[in-house]
């Protein structure tokens, strides 16, 4: 049995339900009847948001939760865990990539050093390629 006791719904200053009051008994047809505009429809949508969370909970008991506000809550925690995951993906990639870059630049840097010192001759002429954090390739070219 659905049970309804004075509901109310405002739009802005439009009363859309105002004070509606009514029972539908088990195995019985009700039906809502009125003039365009008197909030049959609204009447239902909020009759069915209060239902909403029985639905929820049946398809919750059959999965194995307790609750539909617990599923949701699963739902958003499975969701935001498959996002993280695809963003650890994504950029282990591009962090591989800066590493490999920033060791080439500090490996030509000791180089600079080292020649500094004069334990090396200096390379003339240092080029990196780097296109998005990936090097394409580096080359030293001596005098």
């Amino acid at each position: 049995m659905i049970t309804v006791d004075s509901i109310h719904k405002r739009f802005g200053s439009v009363h859309a339900v105002n004070g509606v009051t009514f029972a539908a008994g088990n195995g019985r047809v009700t039906g809502l009847l009125g003039p365009n505009g008197a909030g049959k429809t609204t009447t239902l949508r909020m009759l069915y948001a209060v239902m909403r969370p029985d639905d929820l909970s049946a398809i919750a008991k059959l999965v194995g939760v307790g609750r539909g506000t617990d599923l949701v809550l699963y739902a958003l925690v499975v969701a935001f865990m498959a996002g993280m995951f695809s963003f650890y993906q994504r950029f282990r990639v591009v962090d591989r990539r800066y590493t490999e870059l920033a060791r080439t630049v500090a490996l030509r840097e000791a180089e600079l050093v080292n020649a500094e010192r004069g334990l090396q001759p200096a390379p003339a002429v240092v080029v990196v390629a780097a296109e998005h954090g990936q090097i394409d390739h580096a080359e030293t070219a001596r005098p």
